[in-house]
């Protein structure tokens, strides 16, 4: 990062204390380096793929089912 920069940093993991911090910057009008754009979408990739992309879930005890999201035509 050039060190003319003056936005936000991200150091590390990515935790809930970082994530504030950038929301904050974000509403003072700060821009987030390409750099740690970058970071934040490596490490996103790494959490998602520890996790199933689909869940079974058993409504056979259910008389009314709602879907509330974008399934794709997945259905």
């Amino acid at each position: 990062v050039e060190s003319t920069y003056r936005g936000p940093r991200i150091d590390g993991a990515i935790t809930r204390k970082t994530l504030v911090n950038l929301i904050e910057a974000f509403q003072h009008g700060e821009v987030l380096h390409e750099k740690y754009v970058c970071e934040i979408l490596h490490q996103g990739r790494a959490i998602l793929k520890t996790v199933p992309n689909f869940n079974h879930i058993d409504l056979s005890t259910l008389k009314h089912t709602f879907i509330i999201g974008d399934l794709h035509g997945q259905l």
